[in-house]
């Protein structure tokens, strides 16, 4: 069989064995196994017998190349259709308070306008609560008994905020208006209270509390009791 007729059965033999795939992409193929074919023989010697042997090597790797083209398109659009989404890091900051004193404890408002948080008192020496707005700015101070109050957290409504206050003796658990007075102490023991988040309901609070011989979580009704 002469040279241009041993092609066109090798041709046909390639198109065939690709089957149904699309116009284009089973073109593409055809000439990407063609190419390898003509870079695999050694000379014009080769028989036809002994090409169609590693044929469906060549076919399955002119498809793998055509997969990890299209893994890389389609990684290529996800990166432009969500930016950011891809990468690990998380960006650049924000520094939201700028004094020179500590802040602690931050926690979001349920709309994410604003951040409650633990920071420094007038007199230097103990904690109130405080909000601010999160573009910086706007701080209100939520608190102001001159006591220690810690890990603030909002209702689901952002109406009241939550806090572990200190009553001369322990911490205990209070509920406050997040612009401040009308406060409700809710717990009431002899051990300290503290790291509380309100349920999704806004009907129970759970917190840390101790039990005579180690710390346990503990869930009671924001409006006082059922502990």
């Amino acid at each position: 069989m002469n040279v241009t007729a041993e092609r066109a059965v090798y041709k046909n033999a390639v198109l065939a064995s690709l089957g149904k795939l699309p116009g284009g992409r089973r073109d593409t193929l055809l000439r990407e196994i063609l190419a390898m074919d003509v870079k695999a023989r050694v000379g014009e010697g080769r028989d036809l017998t002994r090409r169609m042997l590693y044929l469906p090597a060549l076919i399955v790797a002119a498809v793998l190349m055509a997969c990890a083209v299209v893994v890389l398109v389609v990684s290529e659009k996800a990166e432009a259709t969500f930016p950011g989404k891809l990468n690990v890091g998380g960006g650049s900051t924000f520094n939201v308070t700028d004094n020179t004193t500590n802040d602690y404890s931050p926690s979001y408002s349920p709309k994410g306008k604003e951040i409650a948080y633990r920071g420094t008192g007038s007199n230097g020496r103990h904690n109130e609560i405080y909000t601010i707005k999160v573009s910086g700015g706007g701080r209100v101070q939520v608190t102001n008994d001159h006591k220690k109050e810690r890990d603030p957290s909002y209702s689901p409504s952002g109406k009241r905020i939550a806090y572990a206050g200190w009553d001369g003796q322990d911490y205990e658990i209070y509920t406050i208006n997040a612009s401040g007075g009308g406060r409700l102490q809710v717990t009431n023991n002899t051990t300290d209270d503290t790291d509380l988040a309100y349920s999704p309901s806004g009907k129970k609070i759970a917190f840390q509390g101790y039990d005579g011989q180690d710390k346990e979580i503990y869930t009671i009704n924001t409006g006082r009791g059922g502990r």
